[in-house]
């Protein structure tokens, strides 16, 4: 008797990738079943059939989007320095949400027209961080950081992080704003390492300048 096992479905990989593709090229008005279709060169009812329609196709993408920063967030190498470790990862974040600004937007950002459910919301959040409650368990446990809880201590750092990236998307990317912090495109990095420092000194037990 033979064992059959589930092959991965290539064409559903295939349109999310295109739709991904597009939604970074184009934004996501660009996100019609048939040009993520064409895109993907298949026909429209591989996307209906794998997706039911637009938002089943939303829900694939944004999905997929958290999967990615998973990836990227796990890449970290461990430190056996907390705070440097609690660094790195930041600073993973941010070059995912960098190098993809179209994908953040939709995953973190409200969509006309797409509004992901509650279950949906806290499914991706729970999978995509654990590396970063991990690593702020494993500061507060080491004294390297103070905070009322794991979760507590990880939104004060997200908190920063995303700030810092939300407001370098808006204004540093597209536009410098002469006088301002992000005055220049490459000011980005240099504030959000800012941000977070601020965020870990605030978590120090003893309040000292974060090395």
């Amino acid at each position: 008797m033979t064992t059959s096992t589930r092959q991965p479905d290539k064409t559903r990989t295939d349109l999310i990738d295109a739709a991904i593709r597009l939604l970074a090229d184009q934004g996501v008005e660009a996100l019609a079943l048939r040009r993520v279709a064409g895109a993907a060169h298949v026909s429209t009812m591989c996307v209906y059939s794998r997706f039911g329609d637009k938002i089943g196709l939303l829900e694939a993408v944004y999905t997929a989007g958290y999967e990615r920063l998973r990836l990227a967030l796990s890449s970290v190498e461990p430190s056996p320095d907390p705070i440097r470790h609690l660094r790195a990862l930041g600073l993973a974040y941010r070059r995912f949400a960098v190098a993809n600004p179209a994908l953040y937007w939709l995953m973190f950002e409200r969509v006309v027209g797409f509004d992901p459910s509650a279950d949906l919301r806290a499914e991706v959040l729970e999978t995509t961080f654990s590396p970063v409650l991990d690593a702020v368990r494993a500061a507060l446990d080491q004294g390297a950081i103070e905070a009322e809880s794991t979760l507590v201590g990880a939104y004060t750092l997200w908190t920063a992080a995303h700030g810092a990236i939300s407001l370098e998307l808006t204004h540093a990317a597209p536009r410098p704003l002469s006088g301002w912090l992000f005055d220049k495109r490459d000011a980005g990095e240099d504030i959000f390492r800012q941000a977070i420092d601020t965020a870990l000194r605030g978590l120090s037990p003893a309040g000292p300048a974060v090395a």
